[in-house]
């Protein structure tokens, strides 16, 4: 290697090198030192040619012309090796990991948002700091700065019912920034329920940024806790089993235990708590068939968090299929309920306030069945618990129709019309009359309120959009909102291909003003004038009192163009005598709500009845496709007409066996996910169905549609277990047959219906003999359900499993994890430290910082090219170029102003008599005969050379005879011949 390089202490490989500054080493690295190899080869190579040079140059620029190739190939190989130098930075970026989760006393944060305060105080000049807010997820408080603007409290709200310390991490490593040393600081308990943070250290040591941890102690009182509910999934009816609590405890104490089941109170034991651990026992027999839902208590006078002193546990027993049958006409359930039980088929009769409202109570039936029920009488979380249940766990699901169902019940985009087999909207081609609809919509100040994240003028503007949704093309829609006045929202006007701008319309609503309702009124019976569609039709809408106006006059205006008029109060302080008055009088509908979500719905239920008639009230006899295996055994010969129904389309994959005289669907049925779903468009009662009820195929068709939709309740040959740990939840099945023999291959499937209703498919993996398994997300806090079905040449089974979370796992582990917080300071190179002040203190690591410099290295070998021809081909004698700086530096003020200086005719004289001299005795040496010897010059005596005036101008006819003879050759012999000449060779 050449002298250029032999200060540098050179690693090749790409790895960074340990810093010499204090023996004036420069770390350098090379990225693809392969390139190295090449460099002794070209070195000796160059030298070699060097030495076979014929070039006449003096020795001194020979050295110098050597010195410069060499170090321009030098900084090539260097180049393409791909050069770095390593910059050293002292300063410091540091994040701060803060665990806020529910494990973490406020006290106990507040200390360590202090004791960040003072670490900032410590900083030194360009060392950064910032600080992350971390529960299950990870947030910046406060960005990296010079010094961290936490102000004494945390602005940051992260979900403290887990602590993730892995996702803290990745996020600190991604927003660092480069070119300093970086560290991370962790203050929590180290009692992680979600990742595993010592896993993820592995990024940290990727990354070279050690992990320093400042264990978060807190004085807490003595804990008792119920750690777990022990009892079985399934039971027989009258089969005892134990329920099983384990409960633990810091001291020995006496404590009471109460057990309740479906909310009731079961019983209670007087026990005594051992300090530890402790397993109590409760005898139960179940005599009737059902789900039921237990929960325990503990009652403790020495406890610190009473969050964690209940556990929740279900068990399943089963029996005759059971039906939810419920009717929306009071007084008409009677009919259906006795052709029931001639069917032998079990009934729950109630009425829609009787509806379940959770998953568990759910379980208690095989099939629902809902007859003329308003979607108004179900709250968003019913009708998504009941396509779960379908979808998920395998119930059955029925609806059976009349004035309040399907379409005409606001049904239109539910979850339960995506359950059923029918649509709601009617999008075959019929001729219905054009309808023209304004929508007449309160936008006061009271109208921004809500919630669940949604106010009632954003609900308000979703409910107008599906009412331009559901209007044909024909059909007009218009909006009008009010608050101290009335204002045009959307023009009334054709929807054909206008829905986009209606939308982008609609959403320009925004809450703010008062309440008078007489200008909005008067603003739609005027564009409803102007309009000439054939059913007109206005929807008001309101959560307030109105000012006074001439209301009479606002409805005759109305009733003047045959134009009706429905009302829509939201919540207690709407005027609901005024709306049910102007209703009345428009010869529309009333509606009251105190649930906005329920406004699409009331929305669509208008524009549905008022612009497509979906109630068909006229005799009709059913068609009957006798195939359809729900409909055998029933003779239809004799079947009576019915009176109505409510007009539906089918959907794509639905099965229709019955159908009305317009080919609507009248009977139709499906498998949706893992359950069954049939509709019945007509009614099961004395109004549309009168006739039908002294038939006598009346018990026997709703007997076997009844049946077909009922859960499939065939005893499994396998054990499921179900499991959560660190916010996964694990469903372990075991496959035996009855020889006690492992059944491999199968096919396994499950489908998980989490607290929050978000369904989990499942595929188990075999991952032993008879076992499969597989996971899912469990963080909710609440009941998770698993329905596992296995398939083989025998047919599919399925059984029900589950697992309850009781609480948050942050009030199980309460003392902090020493033994976490050390392993992942061990494993990154960090510290266990006292206070945080101590990382900007002593024990510094500079950062090391690869700078690329074979961008500048090649530069500087191309700008060293051009030095490297001028030396070897440009002569510059030493006297000229010394007369040219004595010139120039003599009058450097009047540079740029002195003209160019035309070539001196002496100068070219002189040069022309010194050629001709030069040329002349060597021609004359080269006549003289070989044997005549020119005597040797004494090289210690100096001779002078002749004056110009002395010395006689070479003959002519000699400098011609040399021309002639150059004129034949080639411009490389003619140079040839020059060097020879210059030499004294021939």
């Amino acid at each position: 290697m050449g002298p250029a390089l032999a200060a540098l202490r050179v690693r090749a490989g790409g790895t960074l090198p340990r810093p010499f500054r204090e023996r004036g080493h420069v770390p350098i690295t090379f990225q693809h030192w392969p390139w190295l190899l090449l460099l002794v080869p070209l070195l000796a190579w160059l030298l070699a040619v060097h030495r076979r040079s014929l070039a006449d140059l003096s020795p001194g620029r020979r050295r110098a012309a050597l010195g410069l190739r060499l170090l321009i190939v030098t900084l090539l190989v260097a180049a393409l090796a791909g050069a770095t130098r390593v910059r050293l930075n002292h300063a410091q970026a540091v994040w701060f990991l803060l665990d806020l989760s529910e494990s973490i006393a406020p006290e106990s944060r507040q200390q360590a948002l202090r004791a960040i305060d003072r670490a900032a105080a410590a900083m030194r000049r360009g060392d950064l700091a910032g600080v992350i807010a971390f529960g299950a997820d990870a947030l910046i408080e406060a960005p990296l700065a010079n010094r961290p603007a936490t102000s004494g409290k945390i602005a940051s709200t992260p979900v403290t019912s887990y602590t993730d310390i892995g996702r803290a991490l990745r996020l600190a490593l991604a927003a660092f920034p480069e070119g300093s040393s970086r560290r991370v600081v962790l203050l929590s308990d180290g009692n992680e329920n979600l990742g595993n943070a010592v896993e993820e250290a592995a990024l940290a040591i990727a990354a070279g940024v050690p992990v320093d941890v400042v264990p978060i102690r807190q004085a807490r009182a003595e804990e008792a806790l119920l750690e777990q509910m022990l009892l079985p999934a399934e039971v027989k009816i009258g089969e005892p089993f134990e329920l099983r609590l384990v409960a633990s405890s810091d001291v020995a104490q006496e404590a009471v235990l109460r057990l309740y089941r479906n909310d009731a109170y079961v019983g209670d034991q007087q026990v005594t708590l051992a300090a530890g651990k402790n397993v109590f026992v409760f005898s139960q027999n179940l005599t009737k068939p059902g789900f039921y839902t237990y929960e325990a208590r503990l009652e403790v006078a020495r406890d610190g968090v009473p969050e964690n002193n209940r556990a929740l546990g279900f068990s399943l027993v089963r029996g005759r299929p059971r039906l939810l049958y419920v009717e929306g006409d009071p007084g008409q359930q009677q009919y259906l309920a006795a052709a029931l039980r001639q069917q032998q088929i079990e009934a729950d009769v109630a009425n829609p306030t009787g509806i379940p409202r959770n998953l568990a109570e759910f379980q208690n039936y095989d099939s629902i069945l809902l007859s003329n029920v308003s979607a108004l009488s179900l709250s968003a979380q019913q009708m998504k618990l009941i396509q779960s249940n379908v979808r998920d766990l395998g119930q059955g699901f029925a609806m059976v129709g009349g004035d309040e169902s399907f379409g005409a019940g606001g049904y239109f985009r539910t979850p339960i019309e995506e359950t059923l087999p029918v649509d709601m909207d009617v999008t075959k081609q019929q001729v219905w009359p054009s309808t023209a609809v304004v929508c007449v919509i309160d936008k006061s100040s009271s109208m921004a309120m809500g919630g669940l994240g949604y106010s009632k003028i954003d609900l308000a503007k979703e409910a107008a959009i599906a009412v331009a949704e559901v209007l044909g093309e024909r059909d007009e829609f218009g909006v009008v909102c009010f608050d101290e006045a009335a204002k045009q929202v959307v023009r009334l006007q054709p929807v054909q291909n206008r829905q986009a701008a209606i939308q982008e319309q609609i959403a320009t609503l925004v809450a703010g003003g008062g309440t008078n309702i007489y200008p909005g009124l008067m603003l739609a019976a005027d564009w409803l004038r102007q309009s000439k569609a054939r059913v007109k039709h206005c929807l008001l809408l309101t959560d307030g009192m109105s000012l006074p106006g001439d209301f009479v006059q606002a409805t005759d205006a109305l009733k003047g163009m045959k134009a009706t008029l429905s009302t829509v109060a939201i919540g207690t302080d709407a005027d609901q005598v005024l709306l049910r008055r102007l209703a009345a009088e428009g010869d529309g509908r009333f509606y009251y709500t105190d649930d906005p979500s329920a406004l699409p719905r009331i929305f669509t239920k208008e524009a549905l009845l008022v612009a497509k008639s979906l109630i068909i009230e006229e005799p009709f006899l059913p068609r009957v496709e006798l195939a359809a295996e729900v409909l055998r055994g029933i003779d239809w010969d004799g079947v009576p007409p019915l009176l109505g129904y409510v007009a539906t389309t089918p959907k794509a994959l639905a099965d229709v066996p019955l159908r009305t005289h317009r080919n609507d669907p009248l009977f139709a049925q499906w498998r949706y996910g893992l359950g069954r779903a049939v509709a019945f468009t007509s009614d099961c009662k004395a109004r549309w169905g009168a006739q039908w009820l002294q038939w006598p195929g009346y018990q026997q068709f709703w007997g076997q549609a009844i049946r077909w939709t009922l859960r499939r309740s065939t005893r499994a040959d396998f054990q499921t277990v179900v499991a959560v740990d660190r916010g996964r939840g694990k469903v372990l099945v075991d496959a035996i047959d009855e020889q006690g023999e492992f059944v491999n291959f199968l096919e396994v499937r499950a489908n998980v219906v989490t607290p929050d209703m978000r369904p989990h498919s499942l595929t188990l993996r075999q991952t032993g003999p008879g076992r499969y398994e597989g996971e899912f997300p469990a963080t909710a806090i609440g009941t998770y359900l698993v329905n596992v079905s296995r398939s083989d040449r025998r047919g599919t089974v399925s059984q029900t499993a589950g697992i309850a979370l009781s609480y948050p796992p942050e009030y199980r582990d309460l003392k902090t994890n020493d033994f976490v917080l050390t392993r992942l300071a061990e494993r990154t190179g960090g510290r266990v430290l006292r206070d945080p002040a101590e990382v900007f203190g002593k024990g510094r690591q500079p950062a090391r910082t690869p700078v690329e410099i074979w961008p500048a290295l090649l530069l500087a070998a191309l700008l060293l090219f051009p030095l490297d021809v001028a030396l070897r081909r440009v002569l510059i004698e030493p006297a000229e170029a010394w007369v040219w700086l004595k010139r120039h530096a003599a009058r450097p003020h009047r540079r740029s102003e002195a003209p160019p200086v035309p070539a001196s005719p002496a100068t070219l004289g002189r040069l022309l008599e010194r050629k001709s001299r030069v040329a002349v005795p060597r021609q004359e040496e080269a006549a003289l005969p070989a044997a005549v010897a020119t005597p040797p010059e004494d090289p210690g005596k100096r001779v002078a050379a002749p004056s110009p005036q002395s010395e006689a101008p070479p003959p002519p006819a000699a400098a011609k005879v040399a021309e002639a003879d150059d004129a034949d050759l080639s411009p490389t012999e003619r140079l040839l011949r020059a060097k020879r000449r210059a030499r004294g060779e021939r």
